[in-house]
């Protein structure tokens, strides 16, 4: 519930969804959490009708054929507690097969490649924003891999809006992005905290 304006949806105000909301809204959490049950069911909880033909193609689409092939049982693979078995980039992409499945024309990532190497942040982050290249996505995050992917960056400091505007806007204009960009690529930039001039 914000504290002055309103948040709508399709002019809706979103607090009226309430049991409608996973209609509307898919999320990709920090920690994708996997349940003590077969691969199938885990995978049908985006999707409780889906058949087994469509759980395998959308494992596909997450690139997780491989992973598919190699459990002795496939989908009836039993996945131990918090999917402890799979990697953190086969989790991530576990969960992105579940918001497929959901098919939600609006997805939230909530800093969706945590603890993940950079190789992988980069793979899963290219699968996420290919496979879902048709939604409306939100990422949250702290650090700006995947930044070029967004059409647009609220940076927001102490509740405030510090920056808004298009990645490639902000690279060529505001010098604290630049700085901030150039600190998440590991290059060193001589640069100044931002002024009005660079927001």
């Amino acid at each position: 519930v914000p504290q002055h304006g309103s948040v709508t949806l399709g002019g809706l105000d979103t607090r009226l969804l309430k049991d409608e909301a996973p209609r509307w809204f898919g999320v990709i959490q920090q920690q994708t959490y996997l349940f003590n049950t077969t691969l199938r069911e885990n995978l049908l909880l985006g999707k409780p009708e889906a058949s087994d033909q469509q759980l395998i193609d959308i494992l596909d689409s997450v690139g997780l054929s491989a992973l598919l092939k190699r459990l002795d049982h496939g989908l009836d693979a039993m996945v131990d507690e918090a999917g402890k078995q799979f990697s953190g980039g086969e989790r991530h992409r576990i969960a992105l097969a579940r918001v497929l499945l959901q098919d939600c024309p609006i997805i939230i990532l909530d800093e969706p490649t945590v603890d993940l190497d950079p190789k992988t942040e980069k793979e899963v982050l290219e699968t996420i924003f290919t496979t879902l290249r048709d939604k409306t996505i939100i990422m949250i995050t702290h650090h700006l891999m995947g930044a070029d992917y967004a059409d647009r960056i609220l940076f927001i400091q102490k509740g405030s809006i510090l920056m808004d505007g298009a990645p490639e806007h902000l690279k060529e204009t505001n010098r604290y992005y630049q700085k901030l960009w150039a600190f998440d690529k590991g290059l060193s930039i001589n640069t100044n905290s931002p002024t009005s001039a660079d927001r």
